[in-house]
């Protein structure tokens, strides 16, 4: 969460001609630095506070870690938040204001929550803030500390626990240090990293380590830069960001997503996602989500299948079968899990959301940005939910690739394909595709016999390509009674199946019933099905053409000719 969010706000802050550099040193501080928190920067702590107990610690328990962020427009604007503007107002944003206004469009996500991380890693919940920017068309350096402990009152006033340090003012009571005097400061604490003309931000969390914690700054320099990997490879692969990370001046490797061995395949994904082909070669699937009412396209889906054995462990992310959801940030939202393929197979995927729905998506976010959840967009009772609708089908086409054939697909794998898609197919339908039809005999009454007409799938239904269409054939048995009149009409109607059953979703594209196979004499083919002119046991099959990319299922029915089936 910590990289997560921190990284977002320096991608949201990124100025338009290039990449960012985003940075992460940890390091213990010299007694000269540490005099200078002491003496420079907190003359003046609340009593019995943590931050206190913080700055009385011996040199070995106060490690610092700094978050720097160059090629941003860093902490701009007015550093008075109490005055009306027209004018960019970052500082106030971050410095003075918690959360932001919900009409306020920033490009990431939550600006005002998500920096509320600095804090909670910090042992005394203060942190350094360090901002190079530009401001009415002149270069400003601005430097101020900032710090929260609990809501307290003194005499008859209330305070609200945040507290400034910085110099002196009537109104705001405290203002940053500006110019020579806050990069010198800055400088002599180790935030080094924004040099001569350069513009960004700068973030120095007072003791990352709490005393109970066995972690050492080892430890968390090396999960951040693991979580750069894991959570923010497609800037890797873009080229948008610059990652570095330092443990008391040693940098800490991040290797690039295609070095990974699993990773890369998430990178191939990704970058068949960017392209502008509407297909993808084997073995990668392609598909564009589409929401049909209202139109809006949703993002592209792009995976592929690996051996079980090409998939190592990794102690960060526990990936077998999923896909790296993601949106405009390009930061991983989560990986979502998907159903197993067919033979054991793992799966690996991207799907990237439309830049025409970003919002919708963004909106589904929780505070940490690590989930969509269509429950919390507040859309109007009766709305269609685009994010709700792209994870149904993200889900269904996994559901529906277990029981999908690749024209591309070796004939091997087509032979071994076609005896797990009959199993698969046989669970969907079996047992669900009986119907009968019991009606009172003639002249009404509930005396005589009953006649009872009843049609079942049998077996496993099979499938099998035709050209470059897949057929899937159902055998039905139809049972008429002798005492039934004839003829009777067996229909048929197949439809789409999802994970939660019938799919019932007018915008897909639906299967059809291709052609009858019975034996000579028994009936005839009709608009509605086919007409059976014979009483008895009798055993016909049914094609069905499956569209790509679904799994299919059949109702049967048997009823008196001219009856509604």
């Amino acid at each position: 969460m910590f990289l997560r969010e921190t990284l977002q706000n320096s991608w949201d802050a990124r100025l338009a001609e290039g990449p960012i550099t985003y940075a992460v040193d940890g390091f213990w501080p010299t007694e000269e630095q540490v005099a200078t928190l002491r003496q420079v920067v907190f003359p003046r702590v609340p009593r019995d506070s943590s931050l206190e107990s913080f700055l009385k610690a011996s040199i070995d328990d106060q490690p610092l870690l700094v978050v720097t962020d160059s090629g941003t427009k860093g902490l701009g604007g007015p550093t008075r938040a109490d005055k009306v503007t027209d004018e960019a107002t970052d500082f106030v944003d971050f410095v003075r204001n918690v959360g932001r206004a919900a009409e306020k469009q920033i490009g990431g996500g939550t600006y005002g929550f998500g920096k509320g991380v600095l804090w909670q890693a910090s042992s005394c919940s203060t942190v350094l803030i360090y901002s190079k920017s530009t401001y009415r068309g002149r270069r400003v350096s601005r430097f101020i500390a900032m710090g929260h402990t609990n809501s307290y009152a003194k005499g008859t006033q209330r305070y609200t626990g945040r507290h400034w340090w910085g110099t002196e003012h009537d109104v705001t009571k405290v203002e940053p240090l500006e110019g020579r005097e806050a990069d010198r400061l800055a400088e002599s604490l180790g935030m080094t990293r924004l040099k001569d003309k350069a513009s960004g931000t700068s973030l120095m969390v007072l003791g990352p380590l709490n005393s109970d914690n066995t972690e050492t700054m080892s430890d968390i320099i090396g999960r951040l830069a693991s979580a750069a990997l894991w959570w923010a490879w497609p800037h890797a692969v873009d080229g948008s960001v610059a990652w570095n990370f330092t443990d008391e001046s040693t940098a800490v490797d991040v290797p690039h997503p295609d070095q990974h061995p699993l990773l890369k395949h998430f990178a191939g994904a990704y970058r068949e996602a960017g392209s502008q082909a509407s297909k993808a070669e084997f073995p990668w699937h392609k598909d564009f989500l589409r929401m049909q009412r209202p139109t809006m396209p949703l993002g592209t889906l792009v995976w592929r299948n690996l051996p079980p054995d090409e998939i190592p462990a990794d102690g960060h992310v526990d990936i077998h079968s999923h896909v790296a959801l993601m949106r405009q940030p390009r930061l991983i939202v989560k990986y979502l899990q998907v159903r197993e393929a067919p033979k054991g197979q793992a799966t690996v995927g991207v799907f990237v959301a439309d830049a025409a729905a970003d919002s919708h998506f963004a909106s589904a976010e929780p505070v940490a940005h690590d989930d969509w959840a269509p429950t919390n967009m507040g859309l109007p009772k009766g709305a269609r939910n685009p994010v709700k609708y792209a994870l149904e089908r993200l889900k269904e086409t996994f559901a529906r690739a277990v029981v999908t054939l690749s024209p591309d697909d070796e004939s091997q794998q087509r032979r071994q394909g076609l005896v797990h898609l009959s199993t698969t197919l046989g669970d969907f339908v079996s047992g669900a595709g009986d119907a009968a039809f019991d009606p009172k005999p003639p002249g009404g009454g509930g005396g005589g016999s009953r006649r009872k007409l009843k049609a079942r799938i049998i077996g496993q239904p099979t499938l099998r390509l035709e050209g470059q269409e897949h057929v899937a054939t159902f055998a039905v048995e139809a049972t008429v009674p002798p005492s039934s009149p004839l003829p009777v009409t067996l229909s048929a109607l197949p439809y789409v199946l999802s994970e939660a059953g019938r799919e019932k979703d007018a915008d897909l594209e639906q299967p059809v019933v291709r052609k009858w196979h019975f034996d000579a004499g028994l009936g005839e083919h009709v608009r509605r099905g086919l007409r059976i002119t014979q009483s008895g046991s009798h055993e016909v099959t049914v094609d069905v053409l499956v569209p790509l990319d679904s799994a299919v299922g059949l109702t049967v029915a048997l009823v008196p000719d001219g009856e509604p089936s």
